[in-house]
């Protein structure tokens, strides 16, 4: 019988066989990135809860796309937007909505940026990231279910991965009193 370890072995190797990622698990990898970049403040939500991301009062959900996928490059860079109907809190139970809505107060939109034949979905300096409280998304947006990289790029400002935590933090001040502080003086 197989081991969870040797389990565990085999299922990274088939995720990590080359440098692209499927997006079965490339969302996973955005979500890491994304949770390095913000530091120990921040911590991994697990399952499948409505934020990926959570620290005190703040909650985000990470959206990724890519231009160069593991058939070729990307036609299409869009991002799921669409408000939410219901949710699983712990344990997985559903909560349902009378109103659909998008539940964390940050979207952070992921992009992998380089569309060639030597792009590794592994590097974190191949990836832009763009974060967007969520009242900016539903004013620029309302009801839509998807908005495309392009329109994104003209109406918020894109930064690298080294930059990341400098907007989330200056974020994180509209839900924060003191946003210098850990998250439980929030």
């Amino acid at each position: 019988m197989i081991t969870p370890e040797d389990l565990k072995d085999k299922l990274f190797a088939l995720m990590r066989n080359g440098d692209l990622i499927d997006n079965t698990h490339r969302g996973e990898v955005a979500e890491l990135i994304v949770l390095e970049a913000l530091g120990n403040r921040y911590e991994h939500a697990g399952g499948w809860g409505y934020a990926d991301i959570v620290s005190g009062p703040v909650t985000i959900q990470v959206k990724q796309a890519a231009k160069r996928q593991v058939w070729g490059p990307s036609k299409t860079l869009s991002y799921n937007i669409k408000k939410q109907k219901q949710y699983f809190e712990e344990d997985n139970l559903t909560v349902v909505l009378d109103t659909p809505e998008r539940l964390c107060n940050v979207y952070i939109f992921a992009m992998h940026n380089n569309p060639e034949i030597d792009a590794n979905h592994w590097d974190a300096s191949q990836w832009v990231f763009c974060a967007v409280p969520t009242n900016a998304l539903n004013e620029k947006f309302g009801d839509q279910k998807t908005v495309s990289f392009n329109v994104l790029q003209r109406y918020f400002e894109w930064v690298d991965y080294d930059n990341l935590a400098a907007t989330v933090t200056t974020l994180r001040a509209c839900f924060c009193s003191d946003p210098t502080q850990p998250p439980k003086t929030c």
